[in-house]
């Protein structure tokens, strides 16, 4: 590793940051010992006066303390009801359920002991809490109340509320009515500290709010993975589908000097002119949705370590305020730039081009570097070979020279001029422009980065082979259901799409179910129906030539031919903006883009289903779909080896066996399936 000092400055060790040491953090706590404060509150809401005098006929009504009113108001509009015969307890209790589903069906990774504790914050008002957890995030810029994603929760409030349509207030009014609440119960904490519960407090005592790390990990992620969507479309689909899908996994990270997307496009294709010119290709219309989710993991990582070692005084959690893009919280980094791409103004001109969120994040980071004296005491060559420890790059050395080095940074500036600052959709020529600039200096890498195949025993082999199957079969499944759902959407279409290329998948929707493998087979199995996918279509419209693909959700069926497969465009969400759930694709963590304007599986009455604590299918265990469990999952932020890294190794049989037969597999996979070598060959 490069050791470079600052002037002034002192050397620093590396900080290199993985899942095992920025662990999540969520909450912990025994929810009913988190629900007595809270139904003590509740308790209050109700004029203990009037309800001694109306008992009865309060407890009747139904008189719940949550809705899109302030807790006071939707209770005295709920007073004169009929039906029921309810206890008064229970029916505080309810309403702490209702508060809870509330909080938990708007907001992911939001477990139950945490929605109990903002609305312990909030005096059990639900809007309160809601903007709380906003604020908490760091989304009270980008938040839209009114948007797809929240329509859902809008529709099931007026659904089940008990007063006349006229008296109703739709979620964007109660929102905006909700502001002067929060400043009443004065619970905003200091959010740009991110230390310590205690450090967020005012000085008097109060609740204690809960940490937003994982959630804001998450968001990260979705932002990350958004830019590798973007980077996708702007890619020659012929060049995308044979060679980049594989350089982009392996070293396609998204930080360096350039925007991230510009970052992930230069670093794919200089990592696959420089290691795979000379390898097999492998060419698949449909990217492996887990390695995608570890590439972005890896690249957050690398962005968390790049900054975390260049300023010492940072910590993680104020790192993930860059936003993914470390032009705006490096100056070095902004200066090199501006100047490699000829701008003039250097201080802040990042900044004002920025999306509105990047640039939120770009003046809070400063902001807290002022106050913190957050000054860069590594160089950027140190804090490079961080990230590419970080993000596991196969080449660390060979990226640093690449991406601080200031002939190589030259030429980033020249191919950002004449082929990515425009943000359209690169042609061949641009490609080999950005190949043949850095060919010259990575020989010696090409060199290094072409092993003899690997000779496995013949039951590592076997396995291997199963596995190459297996994808592939799903491979072609995916691929065959797209394609029929993108012939339906263009049937009423005068500028048909045709499909670039596919880059998120999960199978796992609406299930599990115990069934018949096929309509006509004899066993039974337990299935899931359909899958949600997420592919990228260019149009043949002439007047769209130049245009990235376009982002599509696709619902189809996994099991029956009469069940119409559809698709629709969405647009991936930026960064700190609330996302259209899905309960399935949350179990799964697969980060599919979905529609907020029109329904599908996992979205309806799924989420009224767990509410309720109902089983969504036989196969199923209650609570199975619960916030904690879909947001504490182990992969969520997986890093390491994957079972469909298979695809991509080169290996041979160690001895002659006639279990390893190509004769085993279907004609149309044999060459897919078998890993390309000779002793495989000799076989068939």
């Amino acid at each position: 590793m490069s050791h470079r000092s600052v002037p002034g400055g002192r050397r620093h060790l590396p900080r290199i940051y993985g899942p095992r040491n920025f662990k999540d953090e969520y909450s912990r706590g025994d929810t009913k010992a988190e629900s007595v404060p809270v139904l003590a509150k509740i308790a209050r809401c109700y004029d203990h006066s009037r309800l001694k005098c109306l008992e009865e006929e309060f407890i009747s009504s139904g008189g719940f303390c949550f809705g899109l009113l302030s807790h006071l108001q939707h209770r005295r509009q709920q007073l004169g009801g009929g039906g029921g015969g309810e206890h008064a307890a229970d029916m505080f209790q309810r309403s702490l359920d209702g508060l809870v589903a509330f909080l938990t069906c708007l907001f992911p990774y939001l477990p139950e002991v945490e929605a109990l504790r903002y609305l312990d914050a909030a005096g059990a008002d639900a809007l309160v809490a809601a903007r709380l957890i906003v604020n908490r995030r760091g989304m009270e810029q980008s938040f839209v109340v009114d948007s797809g994603a929240t329509a859902l929760l809008d529709n099931t409030m007026m659904n089940h509320a008990t007063v006349k349509d006229d008296e109703i207030l739709h979620l964007k009014q109660s929102w905006e009515l909700a502001e002067s609440r929060l400043d009443h119960h004065n619970t905003k904490p200091n959010w740009q500290n991110h230390g310590s519960d205690s450090q967020n407090l005012c000085s008097y005592p109060q609740p204690v709010l809960p940490h937003a790390r994982a959630a804001k990990k998450r968001m990260l992620f979705a932002t990350i993975r958004g830019f590798y969507l973007q980077a996708m479309a702007r890619l020659p689909a012929d060049e995308l589908r044979a060679r980049y899908h594989r350089s982009m996994l392996k070293a396609g990270h998204c930080y360096g000097p350039l925007d991230p997307v510009s970052n992930i496009i230069v670093n794919t294709i200089w990592y696959d002119q420089a290691a795979f010119s000379q390898s097999k290709p492998c060419t698949l219309q449909m990217i492996s949705t887990k390695c995608l989710m570890r590439i972005v993991a890896r690249s957050f990582y690398g962005l968390l370590s790049f900054l975390c070692t260049r300023y010492p005084d940072c910590s993680p959690d104020q790192a993930m305020m860059a936003n993914a893009d470390l032009r705006i919280v490096d100056p070095a980094l902004g200066y090199m730039s501006n100047k490699i791409t000829r701008t003039d103004n250097i201080s802040m001109s990042f900044c004002c081009n920025l999306p509105l969120q990047v640039g939120i994040g770009c003046l809070c980071f400063r902001a807290e570097a002022s106050r913190r004296s957050v000054t860069p005491s590594a160089g950027v060559h140190e804090a490079y070979a961080a990230a590419a420890a970080a993000a596991f790059h196969p080449a660390p050395l060979a990226q640093q020279e690449l991406l601080a080095s200031p002939d190589n940074l030259a030429k980033l500036g020249f191919v950002y001029l004449h082929a990515l600052q425009h943000g359209d959709r690169l042609c061949s020529d641009d490609v080999t422009l950005i190949s043949l600039l850095f060919r010259k200096r990575h020989f010696e890498l090409r060199h290094q980065q072409q092993p003899e195949p690997k000779r496995l025993c013949n039951d590592a082999y076997i396995a291997l082979c199963h596995r190459r199957f297996k994808f592939w079969l799903h491979h072609d499944l995916v691929c065959k259901n797209v394609e029929v759902a993108l012939a339906t959407f263009n049937l009423d279409k005068v500028h048909k799409y045709r499909l670039h290329f596919i880059c998120g998948v999960n199978e796992c929707v609406s299930g599990l179910e115990y069934g018949p493998v096929r309509s006509n087979s004899p066993w039974r199995i337990y299935k899931y129906n359909h899958s949600h996918i997420n592919f990228l279509a260019i149009c043949d419209d002439p007047q769209s030539a130049n245009d990235p693909a376009t982002l599509f959700f696709a619902e189809c069926s996994n099991y029956s031919v009469h069940e119409e497969s559809w698709c629709i465009p969405v647009v991936s969400p930026h960064r700190d903006t609330e996302l259209v759930r899905c309960i399935y694709c949350e179990s799964k963590g697969t980060r599919i883009v979905h529609p907020g304007e029109k329904s599908f599986h996992g979205r309806d009455t799924e989420f009224e289903k767990v509410m309720r604590g109902e089983r969504l299918f036989p196969g199923l265990q209650r609570g199975s779909h619960s916030n904690i469990r879909l947001a504490e999952r182990i992969d969520a932020d997986w890093v390491d080896n994957l079972e469909e890294d298979c695809i991509y190794i080169t290996a041979c049989a160690a001895d002659n066996d006639r279990r390893v037969n190509p004769l085993n597999y279907p004609p149309m996979y044999r060459e897919r399936v078998l890993p390309c070598c000779e002793a495989a060959s000799d076989r068939s």
